[in-house]
């Protein structure tokens, strides 16, 4: 096969593809007519715009550091399309495709792939309702934290060394140096410091003896967790402002698709027959593993 003349094509085919202005077409010397919107032909198998185009994005995500919309990158999609085309020719040569394993597996990943466009067709045209919008804000806005802190702490393995840091506390020790010292949480580096949090972000204990604390005052009884003792130091604290719609309308309204989307899924379920073969539900692990040891005689005999 020529493919010196063979590969200009597809290049061409990709940038207009892909909306670059650059146009190879004059410069191929292939005899082979092409139908449209094909790129090119591997062993006289058509490759079309829309095939070369799921390469070329699937190579994307694959490397995400490759510079899009470039004669590089359509290089280097057209030789993967190249070398799976080709080796999926060699594989049906050999007949693997009637393999009965390979069947089942081509089943699957068809069966995983029409599941992923039913998803993403039930999303591109569901609807969110605005009144929909405005109630899942209200209720964020509603249950989102009224007092947020700001806090330090230091975190010890034992309620005696946490009192021991009070008393160093007590005789005038700067709490961020103590917490750098003694700390053994993330946050000692950092002097001990947790930025601004809502009380739902911390375990009930912490939680409770932050919101009972007076403004720069640090706790003096060790606070018990289940991940050791700490002193907090309560640094500030606000009434933060609620964020508005706008700001939370793409959130809302993609956690709402989804909430539809799973009711969807579940009806659908629900609607469904399902038939279970109580052998396999009871042993599934034996079910896999004599599926598993079959195949291998059956491969073994070929």
């Amino acid at each position: 096969m020529n493919l010196k003349h063979k590969i200009a094509l597809p290049f061409t085919a990709a940038a207009l593809l892909l909306g670059a202005n650059t146009l190879f077409a004059e410069e191929a010397q292939s005899s082979v007519e092409f139908a449209e919107n094909v790129v090119a032909q591997i062993n006289g198998e058509d490759i079309t715009n829309q095939q070369f185009s799921i390469f070329y994005q699937d190579l994307s995500k694959r490397q995400p550091n490759m510079q899009q919309n470039t004669q590089q990158a359509q290089s280097a999609a057209f030789s993967e399309i190249l070398r799976v085309y080709i080796l999926a020719q060699e594989a049906e040569k050999q007949e693997l495709d009637k393999r009965e394993d390979v069947q089942d597996a081509l089943l699957v990943q068809k069966k995983q792939f029409l599941a992923r466009m039913a998803m993403l067709n039930f999303l591109n045209e569901y609807k969110v309702d605005e009144a929909e919008v405005q109630a899942a804000y209200e209720k964020m806005v509603a249950d989102a934290p009224k007092v947020e802190y700001k806090a330090r702490h230091i975190l010890v393995e034992s309620e005696d060394d946490a009192k021991a840091v009070i008393v160093e506390l007590d005789g005038g020790a700067d709490f961020e140096e103590l917490a750098k010292e003694k700390s053994t949480g993330p946050s000692g580096p950092r002097g001990g410091d947790l930025g601004w949090f809502g009380s739902a972000q911390m375990v009930a204990p912490f939680a409770e003896a932050t919101a009972a604390m007076e403004k720069g005052t640090y706790s003096k009884e060790p606070v018990q967790t289940q991940f050791g003792w700490h002193v907090i130091l309560l640094e500030d604290s606000r009434e933060p402002e609620p964020p508005s719609l706008d700001s939370l309308r793409a959130q809302i309204e993609t956690q709402l698709k989804q909430q539809a989307l799973a009711g969807y899924i579940g009806g659908l379920v629900q609607d469904s027959q399902i038939d279970v073969n109580e052998e396999y539900a009871k042993r599934p692990e034996a079910a896999v593993a004599e599926e598993s040891d079959e195949g291998g005689e059956e491969e073994k005999e070929e």
